[in-house]
């Protein structure tokens, strides 16, 4: 059993499947960019061996000793990284080191020796001719393009096929990743959006976060198999259509009970907005309905918990992470009480809450009263996914990251500028900790980026 953020049992298991969407396009998918190594392919005494016969190309042109060779990369590689506030990528080590990218990929183009490990896979022929039926297809490599076009001969891709495939590596883009105009680069050619397109690949730096800043979806995989089971999930006909709200709405009410809805998402997703116009088709339909926000449960005002904050600052870092974490911010058992009572038909009076219209002071007051007919309470909030279900629907409200960014920072616009990022990176860091650990609670995710409701497959872990 999980323990939900107040430590009581409950019986939500996180699912585990073999490959992680982390964020998915704000668009009906156009086209698939797939990474080549360790992507369509793992073989790891090939990895080695080209590892190796990178080294010894890189010595031999910096006269190096060949014994120092792998030291030297790894000090300098190591130093490049300090300085970037990330790993660095090995081109861009070997850029650093004063080699040109011209001979960098005239050399791995000519030592690399794929046909010595490589084979047929039939998986991957199928794979791209059902791909390509409906979508743009591009393989995206940092590896030379003639070494992409020759390893994917080399596992069964045919002339024909190959021709309905763009192929690029960093001599035909010139650049490459982690840059996000490399993948900006990708989808202008292939005459589509960056809101249109998936990166599917096996490196989170290489191939998901500079995707996602360029606009696109972006899928880990971990195994060949992984490919088809989410190209399917990802790009079935049925997802990125428009999602009825108000037939949802109609369905979640039930004559004579009161039936809460829980809108749940990141900050910034819209569900605030998604929960006003859930209300309003309530009225519109005669049906009782009120909103009930997680933000009446905060336990301190705004200034309050700044101050909290600051304080753990200076008693530590340990202190601090404990007061950042956001789960210590609301009060869950009274908010599960709460909802207990309204189930029940018992009427709730809320005083001292949240008030955004008061700056964030603890002025607020919240009365709802269920009507004997039966009503719908939307309960909207970031962490209502974990408490107990008892009935309720969980809906789930998603937004690209680059769209939450823009709207966080936007509302946030009051504060300075390094105060309202610290605030949007600790919200993004509880979130993350979140929705991969109680996602699986959610019943119906929707995606709200250009604020139309579609379709989703899943809750994305970014």
């Amino acid at each position: 059993m999980d323990r939900d953020l107040s430590g009581t049992k409950t019986e939500q298991e996180p699912r585990k499947t073999p490959f992680r969407i982390l964020t998915l396009p704000t668009d009906k998918p156009r086209a698939l960019i797939f990474d080549l190594d360790q992507t369509v392919y793992n073989n790891e005494p090939y990895r080695k061996d080209v590892a190796s016969r990178e080294l010894h190309a890189i010595a031999e042109a910096l006269h190096w000793p060949t014994s120092e060779a792998e030291a030297r990369v790894k000090h300098y590689r190591k130093a490049l990284g300090e300085q970037m506030g990330r790993p660095a990528r090995l081109t861009e080590t070997v850029l650093g080191l004063g080699l040109t990218q011209e001979w960098w990929d005239g050399t791995r183009e000519k030592v690399y020796q794929p046909e010595a490990f490589l084979s047929q896979d039939p998986r991957i022929a199928t794979m791209f001719a059902r791909v390509a039926e409906r979508h743009k297809v591009a393989v995206a490599t940092n590896s030379p393009s003639a070494v992409a076009e020759k390893i994917l001969g080399i596992l069964g891709v045919d002339e024909e096929m190959k021709g309905r495939i763009q192929i690029y590596g960093p001599d035909k883009l010139g650049t490459s990743k982690p840059d996000p105009n490399y993948f900006i680069e990708v989808a202008r050619r292939l005459g589509v959006k960056p809101e249109q397109c998936i990166s599917i690949g096996d490196d989170e730096e290489n191939d998901a976060y500079p995707a996602i800043e360029a606009g696109m979806g972006a899928i880990v995989v971990s195994r060949v198999d992984d490919l088809n089971p989410v190209i399917d999930l990802t790009t079935h006909e049925l997802q990125f259509s428009e999602f009825d709200l108000r037939e949802f709405a109609r369905s979640q009410y039930n004559p004579g009970e009161v039936s809460v809805v829980r809108l749940t998402g990141r900050a910034g997703a819209g569900k605030t907005t998604t929960g006003g116009k859930l209300v309003e088709m309530y009225q519109d339909m005669g049906i009782p309905a009120a909103t009930v926000g997680l933000d009446a449960f905060f336990k301190l005002s705004s200034g309050g918990r700044k101050a909290w904050l600051e304080e753990g600052k200076q008693l530590g870092p340990e202190e601090y992470a404990r007061r950042a974490d956001q789960a210590a911010w609301w009060d869950f058992d009274r908010a599960a009480e709460s909802l207990d009572n309204l189930r029940e038909g018992k009427t709730i009076h809320l005083k001292n809450i949240y008030n955004r219209a008061d700056k964030g002071q603890l002025t607020g007051e919240l009365k709802v009263e269920p009507d004997p007919k039966g009503m719908v309470v939307v309960f909207e909030g970031v962490a209502t996914a974990h408490l107990p279900k008892n009935g309720d629907h969980i809906l789930y409200v998603n937004a690209h990251p680059k769209k939450r960014r823009e709207r966080l920072l936007g509302r946030d616009q009051q504060r300075a500028g390094s105060a309202a990022l610290e605030r949007f990176n600790l919200t993004q860091s509880f979130e993350n900790r979140y929705f991969t650990q109680y996602g699986s609670a959610v019943d119906t995710p929707v995606d709200n980026s250009n604020e139309v409701l579609l379709k989703i497959p899943a809750v994305p872990q970014l």
